[in-house]
C-alpha cells in the first residue's frame, strides 16, 4: 500500500519532462453485502424516522489509471475512482474519487523514501449524488531493510477534511478540521519470494467540529453537545502468502478511541466521555490468470464496543457487530 499510494503533480513535473513515462491501470467488478451499515450522520441515530437498514447489499465498481516517470527517482500521477452502489437501499451508495501521485527513491539498495500527497472526494446516493466532503493528506515514509529477511518502517502523515454541504442542512458541518499521525513497525520476509508479515501500531489525532442538537428540546428541554476531537490508538498484525498465481493474506487490527471532551446535555445532569474499542480481522484470497486477470474474496468481522450505549441514560447506542463479505474479478492492463 505504501509504494502504490499517491503524490501531487507538481514534484512530478521535471521527470515527465526528461524521462520515459509509462501507463498502466486497473478495472473491478464485483458485490458486496453489509451486516451493518454504520451511520454517517449522528442525526440519523437520535431520529425515528427514514432511519436505513442496517443490512444491504452492494455492487462495486473501480477503476484507475497511473503514470509513471524516472528510473532512478521514481514518481506517479494517479487517478482512481470507486462506486458502491447499494442494490436495494440507493441511498447508501458511495463514489470516492482519488488523484495524486507519489515520488520515491531508494538509496544504497536499503533505504526506501517515499513522498506522497492524495485529493479525495467523497459523494453518496444514487441517481442525483450528495456531496459531502473533500480531503487532502500527505505522507512521508521510510523503510530500511536491515537484511534479506527484515525491514523497518515509519510514516508521518497529515491532513485536512472539508465538508460539503449544498442543501444547507448542517448535517455533515462537523466534519472538518485537520488530522495528524504517526506510524511504525517491521515487516518480516520469511522466505525468498513477496510473502510477508507486518506488526506494528500507530497514534492518530482528529481535530473536527464538536456538533449541537436540539432534537430533545420538546421532550427533555435540552440540548445535546457532541464531541468530535479525538485520540486514536491502534496496532496492526498482517500477513500474506504470495505465489505466481495466488495471495492469500489476513489482517488483524485492535484500535482505541478516546474522545478529547465530554457529551453533554446542557441542562441535564448528564455527562460521559466518549471511549471504544475495535476488534477487526479481514481475510483475502486472490487468483491471478492469463495475465491480467484476477479473482478476489474477501470477508471481515469488526466488533465494536462503546460506553455510549451501556446506560439506558445514553443517548444512542455506538457499539456494533458487523459482518462483510466481498468478492470482485479484475482486469490490469
Amino acid at each position: 500500500m505504501i509504494r502504490r499510494s499517491l503524490i501531487s503533480l507538481f514534484l512530478l513535473l521535471p521527470f515527465s519532462l526528461c524521462a520515459e513515462i509509462e501507463w498502466n491501470g486497473s478495472v473491478t467488478a464485483g458485490a458486496k453485502y453489509n451486516s451493518n451499515v454504520e451511520y454517517l450522520y449522528l442525526i440519523d441515530r437520535l431520529s425515528e424516522n427514514d432511519l436505513p437498514r442496517k443490512d444491504s447489499f452492494f455492487a462495486t465498481l473501480s477503476g484507475d489509471v497511473s503514470l509513471s516517470f524516472g528510473d532512478d527517482y521514481q514518481g506517479r500521477m494517479s487517478y482512481s475512482l470507486f462506486s458502491e452502489s447499494g442494490l436495494d437501499n440507493p441511498e447508501l451508495s458511495r463514489f470516492d474519487q482519488y488523484l495524486g501521485g507519489t515520488f520515491s527513491h531508494i538509496f544504497d539498495e536499503k533505504l526506501l523514501l517515499d513522498c506522497s500527497v492524495i485529493f479525495h472526494h467523497v459523494a453518496e446516493r444514487w441517481p442525483i449524488p450528495r456531496q459531502l466532503y473533500l480531503d487532502l493528506f500527505g505522507w512521508v515514509t521510510v523503510m530500511y531493510d536491515h537484511n534479506d529477511h527484515f525491514s523497518s518502517y515509519g510514516i508521518v502523515r497529515a491532513g485536512y477534511y472539508h465538508d460539503i454541504d449544498p442543501f444547507k442542512d448542517g448535517r455533515l458541518d462537523y466534519f472538518r478540521g485537520p488530522s495528524t499521525g504517526l506510524e511504525g513497525g517491521w515487516y518480516i520476509y520469511p522466505a525468498a519470494d513477496s510473502s510477508y508479515l507486518k506488526t506494528g501500531g500507530g497514534v492518530d489525532l482528529n481535530w473536527l467540529r464538536d456538533e449541537e442538537y436540539d432534537i430533545y428540546a420538546d421532550r427533555r428541554g435540552d440540548v445535546l453537545g457532541v464531541s468530535n476531537k479525538q485520540l486514536r490508538i491502534a496496532v496492526l498484525l498482517e500477513g500474506a502468502i504470495v505465489k505466481e498465481a495466488f495471495t492469500v493474506s489476513a489482517a488483524l487490527r485492535y484500535t482505541y478511541q478516546y474522545w478529547l471532551s465530554i457529551d453533554t446535555f446542557r441542562y441535564l445532569d448528564w455527562e460521559k466521555r466518549r471511549i471504544e474499542h475495535t476488534f477487526y480481522i479481514q481475510p483475502e484470497f486472490e487468483y491471478r490468470f492469463l495475465e491480467h486477470y484476477a479473482v478476489r474474496a474477501s470477508a471481515s468481522i469488526m466488533r465494536k464496543l462503546s460506553n455510549i450505549g451501556e446506560d439506558r441514560n445514553d443517548y444512542t447506542d455506538y457499539s456494533i457487530l458487523q459482518f462483510t463479505g466481498a468478492a470482485s474479478f479484475s482486469y490490469s492492463f
